[in-house]
């Protein structure tokens, strides 16, 4: 998980080449200017990854880390995806001082 506060609007699904190649991934698209406005630029998607399981926290200690992308389980990635693109809302939280007394989305 991106390790600041964000709240995404989702733009679209496609499947997305690298790292996570053949994994269905959603594309996102920030909501607030100055915390994640760059979100589409920077090519943050959510996609599946093998370090969001419980071998991963038993190998590392703890879940593996996504430096800006939210990464959810493999199993359960084309399940999510295809239930909230085309629109859907995404939260994903970290608890960043200066985003928590700012957001426009809760005040």
């Amino acid at each position: 998980m991106a390790e600041r506060a964000t709240f995404y609007t989702i733009a679209n699904a496609r499947y997305f080449p690298g790292l996570v190649a053949l994994l269905n991934s959603l594309r996102l698209k920030g909501l607030e200017e100055g915390i994640n406005d760059m979100a589409w630029d920077r090519m943050i998607v959510m996609h599946g990854a093998y370090y969001v399981s419980s071998e991963a926290i038993r190998a590392l200690g703890r879940l593996g880390r996504s430096w800006g992308c939210p990464a959810i389980p493999v199993g359960a990635a084309k399940k999510i995806i295809d239930t909230i693109r085309g629109g859907s809302a995404v939260f994903a939280y970290y608890p960043e001082r200066r985003w928590l007394v700012s957001s426009a989305f809760l005040h």
